[in-house]
């Protein structure tokens, strides 16, 4: 699926086509294929470049790049919970963050000895349940860490003290995209400690959305 969606969005790049105009819709809204289902809400061209797809009870989370306005902006990552339906696919929640120093070509010695604090590289996507979204796998944390030596993320909650390595998937070897899923009594206070091959700590930050709080927007 991922290789498909990524030959789609390179087709419309080179050749323009404006394939969703002839899309099919079913009768209770459902579009045709993921990515359609999430710009038919977000817009058309929202989505970027897909890293990966995670298969969840009910439909899929995606995480994907999109290109920020202007030319000095940085990279925006988003992700968003798409429901499967009988007759296809239906977009369900989601948000994104951007930073304008965050991009996939940083050069190595800025990403060593400057990197982006890794709590103005992170969304948490609360949950859903109760919500005019209904039920979603959030709550969840995304992130981006920059620096070459990091290739283990950990996070703790600072309810129950409860630890899980996030899943690390490397983009670039200046651009690695970790993301867990939480319970939500573990609470919107994390600490996220980053570690290199060796075992030993590279940084360490705290993400407080008690006192930041992300809110997911129904898009019009």
């Amino acid at each position: 699926m991922k290789k498909l969606l990524i030959s789609a969005i390179f087709t419309i790049a080179v050749v323009g086509a404006i394939w969703f105009v002839y899309e099919s819709q079913s009768d209770d809204g459902s579009s045709d294929s993921i990515v359609s289902a999430i710009e038919k809400v977000r817009g058309y061209a929202y989505v970027g470049y897909i890293i990966p797809e995670q298969p969840v009870e009910g439909g899929v989370v995606v995480f994907f790049l999109r290109n920020a306005t202007g030319n000095k902006a940085g990279s925006a990552v988003s992700t968003e919970y798409v429901k499967k339906t009988p007759s296809g696919w239906k977009w369900g929640s989601g948000g994104s963050f951007s930073a304008s120093n965050l991009h996939m070509t940083l050069p190595e010695q800025q990403a060593r000895n400057n990197p982006i604090p890794i709590g103005n590289a992170s969304m948490y996507v609360p949950s859903t349940a109760g919500s005019e979204f209904g039920d979603s796998p959030f709550p969840m944390l995304i992130g981006v860490v920059v620096h070459p030596d990091e290739a283990r993320v950990v996070v703790k909650d600072g309810v129950k003290g409860l630890e899980r390595q996030a899943e690390l998937i490397k983009v670039s070897d200046s651009f690695k995209l970790y993301y867990t899923f939480l319970d939500e009594v573990q609470g919107q206070k994390l600490y996220i400690t980053t570690y290199n091959d060796n075992g030993d700590i590279v940084r360490e930050d705290i993400i407080d959305e008690t006192v930041t709080i992300t809110t997911i927007t129904n898009p019009k």
